[in-house]
């Protein structure tokens, strides 16, 4: 799914960037001492129909303009949204030229610095997607630097790309059902919540990437259909590899004796293994009750080196929380596809006829 875009327009008319920046507000520094203007530019957002912004800046006689084309399109980004990014274009940059009430230049001619390509996936319940992240606490990355948020997030910065995965349900809690508060019945807002608890969403954000691939920054024309959905699924899948190269996380009982014993002293795996089954049976607060708290920790961050997992351990009684061999592609029997309604219904005028 197309989340956001970045696009810059062709040079456009001095009375076109006028009445451009006649609707923004214009920012600029000087420097004191010499009356010199060091910097300039004009920004502004336009509200869209479920009330969430898009941004342009007016720089020198383009324009650049940047948002969540799924949001806009539905409100919200949690399912639904649009692969057609030909269509997605050109839905926003009309959208602009009648608020602005300016004749701008075709989407297919405007440059594409940014796209945001996402993929959602649907577990049983929220429990699930936040084990999930629980098992890759343990997961090391060789070759790429990894930030951890509790157990609702990994961001893994690039040079061509930024990849991400997240808990869909904690970040719409924070952050588009306050938005959408004022747009939605409180029922259908409680659906969409509970709707997104479950979900355990991936984003892929191409920017180097297109001039890598492109040679220059591609115009929206040029890009073919389905190539950001190729890139996403390439990166994510080589994140997991990556990590399962490293160290496979290991949960039921007899992997995790094998991995404690190859790792650490027999003396030390023992102990170990009876910290890993106390877990796995009461969970952490029980366990930390029966030990000093640094023994507790000490033997929680050497379980997570040595990539020994208890949660969903075989040692419950009960389902595996999320399938073990879930990978975040489009491909995966659990990913969440096809476009809402609502979305086909508005981007339906901008698709190649």
């Amino acid at each position: 799914m197309i989340d956001t875009l970045k696009l810059v327009s062709p040079p456009l008319p001095a009375e076109t960037v006028a009445a451009v920046t006649a609707a923004a507000v214009h920012r600029s520094a000087v420097d004191n001492s010499t009356g010199e203007e060091l910097w300039s530019f004009t920004s502004g957002e336009l509200q869209g129909s479920h009330d969430h912004r898009v941004r342009f800046n007016v720089v020198g006689d383009s324009i650049k303009v940047e948002g969540s084309v799924h949001k806009l399109l539905l409100g919200h980004n949690i399912f639904g949204g649009s692969d057609d990014l030909q269509a997605c274009a050109r839905f926003i940059i009309s959208g602009i030229s009648a608020r602005l009430g300016v004749e701008l230049p075709m989407a297919d001619a405007w440059e594409v610095h940014q796209i945001d390509e996402a993929g959602a996936y649907l577990f049983p319940s929220f429990e699930a997607v936040e084990g999930y992240f629980r098992a890759l606490q343990g997961v090391s990355y060789p070759r790429r630097k990894v930030s951890r948020h509790a157990f609702q997030s990994i961001h893994v910065p690039g040079r061509l790309t930024t990849v991400k995965l997240y808990h869909k349900g904690v970040e719409f809690s924070a952050h588009d059902r306050k938005r959408l508060k004022k747009l939605m019945l409180r029922q259908e807002l409680d659906w969409l919540q509970n709707y997104a608890n479950g979900v355990l969403r991936s984003e892929v954000s191409l920017r180097r990437r297109l001039v890598e691939d492109f040679g220059h920054w591609p115009l929206v024309s040029e890009i073919s259909e389905g190539y950001a959905k190729r890139v996403h699924d390439s990166e994510l899948a080589r994140l997991v590899r990556e990590g399962k190269a490293e160290m496979q996380t290991v949960r039921t009982f007899l992997e995790v004796k094998a991995r404690l014993q190859e790792v650490y002293t027999p003396r030390n795996a023992h102990l170990l293994l009876g910290t890993w089954m106390q877990l796995s049976a009461m969970g952490e607060p029980e366990t930390k009750k029966g030990m000093s708290k640094p023994t507790f920790y000490r033997h929680r961050q050497q379980l997570l080196e040595a990539g020994c997992s208890w949660h969903s351990a075989d040692i419950h009684q009960g389902a595996q929380l999320f399938p073990m061999d879930f990978v975040p592609v489009s491909t995966s029997p659990y990913a969440i596809s096809g476009e809402h309604p609502d979305v086909k219904k508005q981007l339906d005028p901008f698709r190649a006829a």
